[in-house]
């Protein structure tokens, strides 16, 4: 059983696709032997401002994004890299596949019909008596040349050191492959489900027939107020759920808080 890998990792504006979004997307394309065999590496405009404690993370800033590619360029790119028969591997996956699958989905990017390995799932299936198994931890562990932490490209090299040592320390593919949590971008799709009371059923509408809506909208201080937009999607996080759109003239979409929606009415063009 033979295997072309790509270690990948996002750096983001925070922690909820759609509303925050990509800055940096990196990938290695290696063999399990630890042979290079590409690199990937791009910064990515948000068009948003990225929050402070979010740099604090990873060291990047407004200045270091504006200008640099949108997010649909530089996802075309990576479909491109990782082809369509590579393994992905990423580290606590299910965080960049649904960054990346959302933007794809709202880009009409084909979602790639790749399998994507956790190694968080190998670390602790094959990692025992270790007080976590976050990334930073696991390099410490194994004692490999460490260059900073949370910069896309530094992590996807780790993660193929990673690959390469559960490798050398005599686990096979077949042994990875049947602990490392196999998912796929489709996963994206969950958060893009979103139940609606009957009173706003006409989102759907709009959704399905590319029209506007007049919005009666409750903003922070309890003023409603109404605006024209054009519907992109609906998503969900954990607790809350949005439509997510353009208010008319206004270039970047913005999401709107379903339970703060007081009426919508479908405009036909």
């Amino acid at each position: 059983m033979q295997y072309e890998f790509v270690a990948f990792d996002t750096e983001t504006t925070g922690f909820y696709p759609v509303q925050d979004k990509i800055i940096e997307l990196s990938a290695i394309k290696f063999k399990i032997d630890g042979t290079i065999l590409g690199k990937f590496d791009e910064l990515i405009d948000p068009q948003m401002a990225i929050p402070v404690a979010s740099s604090k993370v990873h060291g990047l800033y407004d200045a270091d994004v504006q200008g640099k590619p949108l997010v649909k360029e530089i996802l075309e790119k990576f479909v491109e890299f990782i082809g369509d028969k590579s393994v992905l591997v990423a580290h606590n996956a299910d965080f960049d596949l649904k960054f990346l699958g959302a933007e794809m989905i709202i880009n009409k990017i084909p979602l790639p019909p790749v399998d994507i390995w956790d190694t968080l799932g190998l670390s602790r299936a094959f990692i025992k008596n270790i007080m976590n198994h976050k990334l930073e931890t696991l390099v410490n562990h194994y004692d490999f040349k460490a260059d900073g932490f949370h910069r896309a490209l530094t992590d996807s090299m780790y993660l193929v050191h990673l690959m390469n040592r559960f490798y050398l320390d005599g686990y096979t593919l077949l042994q990875m492959e049947q602990v490392a949590k196999i998912s796929h971008f489709t996963k994206a799709k969950d958060i893009l489900t979103v139940q609606l009371p009957l009173s706003l059923m006409s989102i759907k509408k709009a959704l399905s027939k590319n029209l506007d809506l007049l919005i009666d909208y409750e903003e922070r201080a309890g003023e409603v107020v109404q605006s024209i937009v054009e519907p992109k999607l609906l998503y969900k996080t954990e607790k809350l759920s949005f439509l997510y759109a353009n208010e008319k003239e206004q270039i970047i979409a913005k999401s709107f808080q379903i339970a703060k929606l007081k009426k919508v009415k479908v405009i036909k063009n």
